[in-house]
């Protein structure tokens, strides 16, 4: 057992994540007449700078007490935000556990070592980076030290393993999947997210800071507080992991939720605002092994992102007729094009498809307004874009049922089931809209154990037509119906 943690003796708080590090214990020898400390070597350059670049941890000592010394070794290595990795000596346990770091993780692995050393780097690491530093005065390259590790965590290149980038194909473990959260840790961010209580979701979040679980707790955490609509304090969660981990799938879906959301309460900061959901949307769609479902819900973000561009156009005018008029804009219809291309990713994903068919009935509503053929270059243009809107909508009808009354039938995920049994509710009021009762069961139902975001979702739709006067009378009665 070769490996230790950086111990940090100040409270871990704030801390942007964790340090393993991989070097001899104690004293070794480095020829006949010296030895190297690597237990001061530590305490006097490793340990002060990973404290200054906010990195946390827990001593080796830990490890011995757990009694799995081997399992959490591999565990911490594979989990570790950043590992240093001391190269002095030619040690085995150093290179083997090294090498697993190498094979396992994409980046942020750094390699240090001390000068004069009378053995030679081996061949394998010939071209490796590494910080030299004074053996017989490690302190001085405190500085040196903290700034490689400030700038690792920092930067945005694909690797620094030499086996990721001598075999490029290669995928990277799941590692996510080794770091497990304390059942009573999750069971107190339950509790507080079924009370509301967003301080308390926030302390438990800061509880997390410098532990192996820390981004699993922030990511636990952020998806309560998005639930509660505490969008401000989700963002800064989930903005810290994404700092950490740039190209994260999970944080930047939902920063480009969150973002957008924010920018609906904001007044001159509502563009810069989409602007960087857009962003975050990119970069979702800008990785090569992004998961279809995953870039189906980045093209669907696109669409709502225009819809929210849309609806800011009308927002504030006082009158309906005002609204509609402004509302006869090209961002809607880039808004429904890019939702049905979203759908038509896959057919069975149906929240795009949704959306589209309730921009769709939107677009069929406007085609009747005066002002609709300004929108095109001509009047023939204008009538063609409404036929062609008009069959899609029928098509999309059929299809989106299809899509629903499936997932209906075979989702198992409570949270799933519940955005079918919403979408189905949808359906019965764009199909039969008059059928006020049918309409009115069907999002009781749907709405009896929803979260509070999915309520303010489902309803937004019928509040949307019932501000540009589609369907109006109709979503009144609904949204009359569903009020707390």
């Amino acid at each position: 057992m070769t490996a230790a943690e950086h111990s940090a003796e100040e409270p871990t708080r704030n801390h942007s994540g964790r340090l393993f590090v991989i070097r001899p214990f104690g004293s070794k020898p480095l020829d006949e007449d010296r030895h190297v400390d690597f237990e001061a070597i530590q305490d006097q350059l490793i340990t002060p700078a990973a404290r200054n670049a906010g990195l946390a941890g827990s001593t080796t000592i830990e490890l011995v007490a757990s009694g799995n010394i081997r399992e959490d070794m591999f565990a911490l290595i594979i989990e570790a935000d950043v590992v240093v990795c001391d190269v002095t000596l030619h040690n085995a346990n150093v290179f083997y556990e090294l090498g697993l770091r190498h094979a396992l993780r994409k980046r942020t692995t750094l390699l240090i070592r001390g000068k004069p050393s009378t053995q030679p780097m081996p061949f394998d690491l010939l071209t490796d980076r590494y910080l030299s530093y004074e053996l017989a005065q490690p302190e001085q390259s405190v500085r040196d030290l903290t700034e490689m590790l400030e700038a690792s965590m920092a930067a945005e290149r694909n690797t620094d393993s030499p086996v990721f980038r001598l075999l490029p194909e290669l995928t990277e473990i799941d590692w996510h999947g080794v770091t497990v959260l304390p059942l009573k840790l999750a069971e107190q961010i339950e509790l507080a997210e079924a009370g509301k209580e967003v301080q308390t979701l926030m302390q438990l979040a800061a509880s997390c800071d410098g532990q192996r679980y820390q981004w699993l707790g922030y990511k636990r955490v952020g998806k309560a507080l998005w639930a509660l609509r505490a969008y401000q304090p989700a963002t800064q969660l989930w903005e810290r992991i994404r700092n950490a981990y740039p190209e994260d799938v999970a944080a930047n879906d939902a920063l480009a939720n969150l973002y957008e959301r924010l920018s609906r309460e904001a007044q001159s900061q509502a563009e810069p605002l989409l602007v960087k959901s857009d962003q975050a949307i990119e970069r979702l769609l800008a990785q090569p092994d992004l998961a279809p479902a995953q870039r189906i819900e980045a093209l669907t973000l696109k669409g709502r992102n225009q819809k929210t561009r849309w609806q800011r156009l009308f927002a504030a005018l006082p009158s309906l007729h005002e609204r509609r008029a402004a509302a006869l804009a090209q961002p809607l219809l880039e808004a429904y094009e890019a939702y049905r291309d979203a759908y038509f990713e896959d057919l069975n994903a149906y929240y795009p498809g949704i959306n589209a068919l309730f921009l769709a009935t939107i677009l069929t509503d406007l085609t009747q307004d005066a002002a609709w053929p300004d929108l095109f270059d001509s009047d023939g243009a204008a009538a063609e874009y409404a036929q062609k809107v008009s069959t899609q909508k029928a098509a999309l009808m059929l299809v989106v049922e299809q899509a629903v009354s499936q997932a209906l039938r075979r989702e198992k995920d409570t949270a799933a089931l519940t955005w079918a049994r919403i979408s189905h509710a949808d359906l019965c009021f764009l199909r039969q809209p008059e059928r006020t009762g049918r309409v009115l069961k069907a999002y009781a139902g749907a709405l009896q154990n929803a979260s509070e975001f999915a309520r303010h979702a489902a309803l937004g739709q019928l509040k949307l037509l019932q501000q540009i006067g589609v369907l109006q009378k109709a979503a009144e009665a609904v949204l009359q119906g569903t009020a707390e």
